[in-house]
């Protein structure tokens, strides 16, 4: 069973939703102590326990941090950026688009070249750094995801469910 600390991610949960540790404890039905453990960042949470949290709250933000601490994956910007509106966001958003874009026709050249010679380092760190230039990117996209689906209180798990079959007959993903 995986288990992970959670102790930040729940008290950022309980100020954002205005709620007490009890009041998690109750509507998840986890026993008070054990609560109050997660909290205090004396006992790891186990995934299962974290979902009945998340699917509680219905928090687009706590929802992210899980995935990225038990699965690793991209977590929504939860730093200073997360105060912004949705226009400053917008505004973020095409800085890092133009940072990429400044790199993306060499990237692209070099990702052909590969095909047929072998890059040097340099060359290689360029297409990494288009790389990373897309990350930035798609973290500043996130953020204004999550904040149109808090405007609208739509939880992400949701959203992604009622997207897949559209995302499968596009063949962007596989069904199953």
């Amino acid at each position: 069973m995986i288990k992970v600390p959670l102790e930040n991610e729940l008290e950022d949960l309980s100020l954002r939703q205005d709620l007490l540790q009890k009041e998690i404890a109750g509507s998840t039905n986890i026993a008070n102590a054990t609560m109050n453990g997660y909290f205090t960042g004396q006992q790891e949470v186990p995934m299962e326990k974290a979902i009945r949290i998340a699917e509680e709250s219905g928090d687009n933000l706590f929802t992210s941090q899980l995935s990225y601490k038990f699965l690793g994956f991209i977590k929504s910007m939860d730093g200073k950026l997360a105060n912004t509106t949705a226009a400053e966001l917008d505004v973020f958003q095409r800085i890092e688009s133009d940072e990429r874009k400044e790199h993306k026709k060499r990237a692209e050249r070099l990702i052909v070249e590969n095909k047929i010679r072998e890059l040097d380092i340099e060359e290689l760190d360029e297409i990494e750094q288009y790389g990373m230039e897309f990350l930035d990117e798609i973290i500043v996209e996130m953020a204004i995801v999550f904040k149109i689906f808090d405007a609208v209180s739509l939880d992400i798990r949701e959203a992604v469910k009622e997207k897949m079959p559209e995302w499968i007959s596009k063949n962007y993903m596989k069904e199953g």
